[in-house]
């Protein structure tokens, strides 16, 4: 009986561990040539975010993400020196056990000057509603 309970708890823990680590696709960004590129958070980190009813402010005002991002962005890419906002978007995340859970999908193009001529690149930065952002993977 002791082991079947031993058994029992152990199957238990390992169900909640599970669930509480389960990946969540935030979103998800297919380049020209149809490369994916994934950003994933735990089913834990999802049940930490503020909720956002859509009649309520932001728990994180636009202004606040966009200076988030530019920071998080500029330290990645030092050798772009100028950079513009393409767009700022405001998602929510779907998940069939939390709900309201949203957050700002911002792309940023940023110009380099290589030997003379400018090139640019645009970046994608995903940023939850408790601010914390989110980083990609190219793996699903």
């Amino acid at each position: 009986m002791k082991i079947r309970l031993m058994i029992f708890g152990l199957v238990m823990s390992y169900a909640l561990v599970a669930s509480a680590s389960e990946r969540i696709r935030v979103t998800e960004s297919r380049d020209e040539n149809g490369k994916s590129t994934y950003w994933f958070i735990t089913k834990e980190r999802l049940a930490k975010i503020p909720e956002w009813d859509t009649r309520s402010p932001l728990p994180l005002p636009v202004e606040n993400a966009v200076s988030k991002a530019t920071e998080w962005i500029e330290a990645r890419h030092a050798k772009f020196t100028e950079w513009d906002f393409a767009s700022i978007g405001l998602s929510k995340i779907w998940d069939s056990d939390l709900k309201n859970r949203w957050f700002y999908n911002i792309s940023m193009s940023g110009t380099i000057d290589v030997d003379g001529i400018k090139a640019c690149s645009c970046f994608f930065v995903v940023i939850l509603m408790d601010g914390t952002i989110v980083k990609s993977t190219e793996k699903e």
